[in-house]
């Protein structure tokens, strides 16, 4: 008895300690205003990078010998790029963590921006193009961040509010400052651009964005800075969530109205 009576003491002693360390385990990071800064950079890029070109889009068929059809389609298969590696990028980091799924989509749109901006072909570009692509898709991650450091349910749809104004935005100035760009540097400083800023976003990531997704008292070997544990382990998979958002008649009927008005359909009717 006595044995048993020192054990429950020592173990009473110890698990206010031990729900400390859990507790600081799923505390949540704190963004400062250059970190929110970052995270609109981040959500910008993706749809200014998808129509900066456009103006210039005649003199890059010109000078690569192509049709403006082909050249049109590296817009085109940009925007399936987004549209797969938008699901996948969500779940993959419900699983390891927005930082390092943001870190490293940036490699790829850098690498992408680079080869569109030294593309000798036009298959070249539109190979390129599908690699930015990818990297873009990174800015769907920007609507999850909120979710994960605001537990105010009204602080937080204000803050995806915010970022969801500043989509438009981006989308309804990059065709005038890209062709300004290329105006003046060519279509290619275009994309050299745009991997300038994929770069900048890329170090202030790796400098200053913290791990936002909720993570468990057992984290990757390596200490702080391993991809963390999702705290919420049931998670459904990827496959049921497309079908409950599939078979949802008000879904599938926006998503028609949207690519119906996104690809100028209704006036060709």
């Amino acid at each position: 008895r006595e044995v048993r009576l020192l054990e429950v003491e020592e173990a009473s002693a110890t698990s206010p300690a031990t729900q400390e360390d859990e507790t600081a385990g799923q505390q949540t990071p704190v963004l400062k205003w250059y970190h929110w800064g970052l995270i609109i950079s981040i959500g910008m890029l993706g749809p200014f990078s998808q129509d900066s070109y456009v103006p210039n889009m005649p003199e890059m068929a010109s000078e690569l010998h192509t049709s403006s059809f082909y050249a049109g389609l590296t817009l085109q298969v940009n925007l399936l790029t987004k549209g797969i590696f938008n699901i996948w990028f969500g779940h993959l980091s419900d699983k390891i963590g927005r930082r390092p799924v943001i870190i490293s989509s940036f490699f790829a749109y850098v690498a992408g921006a680079i080869c569109c901006s030294i593309a000798p072909t036009i298959g070249w570009l539109i190979a390129a193009r599908v690699l930015q692509g990818i990297g873009e898709s990174t800015a769907a991650l920007t609507q999850a961040i909120p979710r994960d450091v605001m537990d105010d349910e009204e602080e937080r749809m204000r803050m995806m509010a915010i970022l969801g104004f500043i989509r438009p935005w981006a989308i309804m100035i990059a065709p005038s400052v890209g062709g300004l760009l290329g105006v003046a540097f060519g279509w290619r400083n275009v994309f050299m651009f745009l991997a300038g800023w994929g770069v900048l976003n890329l170090a202030c990531a790796a400098l200053f964005l913290p791990e936002t997704l909720q993570t468990t008292a057992a984290t990757a070997p390596g200490g702080g800075g391993g991809a963390p544990a999702a705290a919420a382990g049931d998670r459904p998979s990827v496959k049921s969530q497309l079908r409950r958002l599939f078979c949802d008649r008000e879904t599938c009927g926006l998503l028609i109205t949207v690519t119906l008005v996104r690809t100028n359909v209704p006036p060709m009717l």
